[in-house]
């Protein structure tokens, strides 16, 4: 067992707020089948990747079977069969080709094991598939209801996302809405467009391909590209079996496809990590022609009016969501095939959304520079509160340089007028700047005024003007501040150097540029008796290879929590990061003692990046590893040390009164 919480502790519900009574997202599952499940492994040969066909195989054996799910790998009964491994044959309709079936015995499942759950899942799947909706990863979607953007070559279908889990208490079904960005163009019409009249096009097109999901509407099955094969085409061979065979062959024979384009290349997506503990290693190659690009891309992300009228469909109201997820479980439990599966499988869920009781947290007081205080919102909102205040802490700024397009530069003087009078009322001094004018926008042209800058004089910031938003000139210029010169940067759109909101901007940019210099705006009173370091660690896969990851961590060094020790590693393997975080921890303890004088009493660590089901793995090894490198600081006091895991990525939401619950709401029955 995970030790949740200090042995002495009987209760984890917090006593201050106000009590308040909630509903979520989740339906209690009453009652349910505890027969003991027998799973088996199934295996085909030849190999059929399309998950429906599977079932249809096996579906010819119900009889031998008896009452049973199949989830096109695993396969749970009732009743252990006999022989083990039991080997059947069925012949496959689209080709005549007899396939051979093995069904190997795995394991016994009684109520409480974690892979119980996993088959009221697989009895959920098999209803929801009665609704006629399409499937797509793991979400369904109402295709018939699809709302077609034509003027942007767009489809948004709708849809729900479903998962039965063991929670405290109860098992309980959780429902959330929501949605599937489908392009009308493929992949191949992106490569079209980026090959007429570019040289380049290659290089731009992998820049544009590698990293985007796509899905195969042959399969329903949604890929991530990882490379692009230019050296093969749809005419390339491929061993199928025993024979070679093209890929135009290929899907001409397997899904009735005609491939039209021979000359594109191919796209490959490398196996995930399920695809590789189900033992399917080799690369997936896709045709552009084929496949759909789904998501908003960054230029489509730059599209004010595309985006705006997308969230006339996505951003819904609470009260909204609230109807829109009970109308589909009730649609659920009155089709009359599901009522029949789930009394087969004694599985009942409580018609209603399910109520607990919450607090809502007085909110905290502001602290800001000179002493003074103000109350904080319950909104969580206090932009305004620091606005009409002194910072906190304001660092001592004495010179820094600005980068900016010629033709800018009366505005940008009446900017740095306003970033000048704005600071004084923040008790925050900004000296006059180092003017650098450069006469084109390109990003190379930024990289080198900033190499000259730094070659000739030392600024504490460079601030950057640029006329629009460009992905590759953000990341040139922040990559020669934070990498190649290690300088605080700033980077502000020319569109803000003017217009009527101009001193709320340069206030809030003259904020930002104090925390770049080490001071801090505000601050709130954390009842810690004991001096604590609170540390935050999170992982970022490489987009450009899935092989190699970053792990970051920040580690605060103050009681005001506004300085940090931060430090940045890559690895290639869960026991390379377990290293190279325990030595980044080791280091952030001994900077707090140079600092304070003294070791943090306590350490708090809260871990982002973990994949579920991965917990035991990290506490065995990572959160291990960390405490035996830290305890060898401490001897011979015990290291008192808590390892929280941080799940951003939910599909938990909390209702009160119909609207969101407001920020300060804790849900901790």
């Amino acid at each position: 067992q995970l030790r949740t919480r200090p042995a002495s502790l009987l209760s984890k519900r917090g006593t201050s707020g106000t009590l308040v009574s909630l509903k979520a997202n989740y339906f209690i599952l009453e009652s349910h089948s505890d027969w003991t499940l027998h799973q088996y492994k199934v295996d085909f040969a030849p190999d059929e990747d399309l998950t429906r066909r599977r079932k249809g195989l096996l579906l010819n054996h119900k009889d031998i079977l008896g009452p049973y799910m199949f989830d096109g790998t695993l396969l749970f009964t009732l009743m252990r069969l006999d022989p083990d491994p039991l080997v059947l044959h069925s012949v496959r309709k689209a080709d005549d080709i007899k396939i051979k079936i093995t069904i190997t015995r795995t394991k016994d499942l009684v109520m409480g094991d974690p892979n119980y759950v996993e088959f009221f899942n697989l009895v959920l799947r098999k209803c929801i598939a009665s609704l006629n909706l399409q499937q797509i990863g793991g979400n369904y979607f109402d295709i018939a209801g699809k709302i077609v953007l034509e003027k942007f070559n767009l489809e948004l279908w709708p849809g729900f996302m479903t998962s039965i889990r063991q929670h405290e208490r109860d098992i309980m079904l959780g429902i959330d809405v929501t949605n599937k960005i489908i392009r009308t163009d493929t992949a191949l019409d992106l490569l079209i467009d980026i090959s007429q009249g570019s040289e380049n096009w290659e290089e731009r097109f992998a820049q544009a391909i590698v990293g985007a999901s796509v899905l195969t509407p042959y399969n329903n099955r949604i890929y991530r590209v990882d490379d692009v094969d230019f050296g093969s085409s749809p005419l390339s061979f491929f061993k199928q079996g025993n024979k070679r065979v093209t890929f135009i062959e290929y899907y001409c024979t397997r899904y009735s496809l005609k491939i039209s384009n021979i000359r594109q290349p191919l796209l490959i997506s490398h196996p995930k990590k399920s695809d590789l503990l189900e033992g399917h290693s080799n690369n997936v190659v896709l045709i552009p022609e084929l496949c759909c690009l789904i998501g908003v891309s960054e230029e489509m992300r730059y599209n004010v009016q595309l985006m705006k009228h997308l969230e006339k469909f996505t951003k819904i109201r609470p009260s909204a969501m609230m109807n829109k997820i009970t109308a589909f479980m009730n649609r659920l439990t009155t089709n009359q095939q599901v009522k029949e599966e789930f009394s087969l499988w004694n599985m009942k869920f409580d018609p209603d959304l399910v109520k607990f009781e919450g607090r809502i947290l007085v909110p905290e007081k502001i602290h800001h520079g000179g002493g003074k205080t103000s109350d904080g919102k319950q909104c969580a909102e206090w932009t305004n509160n620091v606005l009409r205040n002194p910072m906190y802490q304001s660092s001592e700024f004495r010179n820094w340089s600005i980068v900016y397009l010629q033709r800018d530069h009366s505005a940008v003087r009446l900017f740095v007028e306003t970033l000048k009078n704005s600071s004084s009322l923040l008790q925050f001094k900004i000296p006059p700047p180092d003017y650098v004018g450069i006469v084109d926008c390109l990003a190379g042209t930024y990289v080198q005024a900033i190499e000259e800058i730094m070659s000739t004089r030392s600024p504490q910031l460079i601030m950057c003007i640029v006329p629009n938003k460009n992905a590759q000139r953000y990341s040139a210029i922040k990559k020669k501040c934070c990498v190649d010169r290690a300088v605080p940067s700033q980077v502000v759109l020319t569109k803000h150097l003017t217009g009527r909101n101009l001193v709320s901007i340069a206030t809030k940019i003259c904020i930002q540029v104090n925390c770049k210099m080490g001071g801090s705006p505000w601050s709130i009173r954390i009842p810690f008796s004991k001096p604590v370091m609170v540390v935050g660690i999170d992982l970022c896969q490489d987009s450009s290879a899935k092989t190699r990851c970053f792990g970051a961590m920040v580690a605060s060094l103050d009681t005001a929590y506004s300085k940090y020790y931060s430090g940045v590693s890559p690895h290639k393997s869960g026991e390379d990061l377990s290293n190279d975080l325990s030595a980044q921890l080791v280091k952030a303890v001994l900077v707090y003692r140079k600092c304070n004088g003294f070791l943090p009493q306590k350490i708090i660590i809260y871990r982002d990046g973990i994949g579920e089901g991965t917990e035991r793995y990290v506490l065995n090894h990572e959160v291990e590893k960390i405490r035996a490198s830290l305890q060898e600081i401490y001897q011979p006091e015990l290291l008192q040390m808590a390892f929280i895991i941080v799940t951003k990525r939910v599909e938990t939401r909390i209702f009160l009164n119909g609207n969101n619950a407001p920020p300060g709401t804790v849900a901790d029955d």
